[in-house]
């Protein structure tokens, strides 16, 4: 079971390792000036990321887009439970996660190394 707790300290690594990755560029932010900016160590950072791509090429939408999809009735044809799903699972996104998603997409776009990804 995920604790607000852990889902309160991956919010701040992620919060902190984007800015960090704004302002001086993702190879030249370290792990390590991610952990103790948020005031974590390196292997907290870890725990919940297990490299530091991982911060910008880890979609957490996935799994929820696939249970919405999953949700839906089976009697749908399959494009239309698809979208369907994908309607639901996206509805319920907040604008917070909306601007962190569009800040992770930039900064990935932005750094040949993690397109591949």
């Amino acid at each position: 079971m995920v604790t607000p707790r852990t889902l309160r300290t991956r919010a701040r690594i992620l919060d902190v390792a984007l800015d960090l990755f704004e302002r001086q560029g993702y190879g030249s932010t370290t792990v390590n000036q991610i952990a103790e900016a948020a005031g974590i160590t390196p292997m907290t950072f870890f725990r919940h990321f297990p490299t530091k791509d991982a911060v910008l090429v880890t979609d957490p939408y996935d799994p929820l887009i696939a249970q919405a999809v999953g949700a839906q009735p089976t009697a749908l044809p399959p494009l239309e439970r698809v979208r369907a799903g994908l309607l639901a699972a996206l509805g319920d996104i907040t604008p917070t996660e909306d601007a962190t998603a569009r800040r992770r997409v930039a900064l990935v776009a932005r750094e040949p190394s993690l397109r591949a990804a």
